[in-house]
């Protein structure tokens, strides 16, 4: 189980895509019935069961494209060709620039930069979620050394002859 937990703490999603079901097993219900809690993300029951709804809704009936483009940064979004063309505007150095296509190539290289740090952002919660699997693991295997130390124990101390006798006076 050390080499599983170790496994999960190093993954990220270069490597591997987290399946939903280990999303869900276990950085959500594993947690709750552990009783870990998880810094920003609510892992009550109440808020899982409304979740795995949502999910089983979404998975019935997908959004539509026009709701996801108000919401997401779709490439799409902005219609390029419709601009009305803009005047050209002269430099100091003689030459001639049009405004229009300066402002497109910003708005492309802004496109650029915000799609990476989404991207950034959406692969270091992945990874996050890896490495609270992974501590999930590590918990649920303590609980389980723990109460096989003890029942062992007390087995052990119980099936000696004259425990019980002893245990008596």
């Amino acid at each position: 189980m050390t080499v599983l937990v170790l496994n999960f703490h190093h993954r990220n999603p270069d490597m591997y895509e987290m399946p939903s079901w280990v999303r869900c097993a276990l950085c959500e219900w594993l947690p709750w019935m552990l009783r870990m809690s998880r810094p920003g993300r609510d892992l009550s029951r109440q808020f899982l069961l409304r979740k795995a709804k949502m999910r089983d809704l979404e998975a019935k009936s997908p959004p539509s494209m026009s709701l996801i483009s108000n919401i997401k940064d779709v490439d799409n979004a902005i219609p390029m060709n419709n601009f009305p063309p803009l005047r050209s505007v002269k430099f100091e150095e003689g030459g001639f620039v049009n405004i229009r296509n300066e402002l497109l190539a910003i708005l492309g290289e802004l496109r650029f930069i915000t799609h990476k740090i989404k991207e950034d952002n959406e692969a270091a919660d992945e990874t996050n979620d890896w490495k609270f699997a992974a501590m999930a693991i590590d918990r649920l295997c303590f609980w389980i050394f723990s109460i096989y130390l003890t029942v062992t124990t007390l087995a052990i101390f119980f099936s000696a002859p004259n425990m019980l006798n002893m245990l008596r006076s």
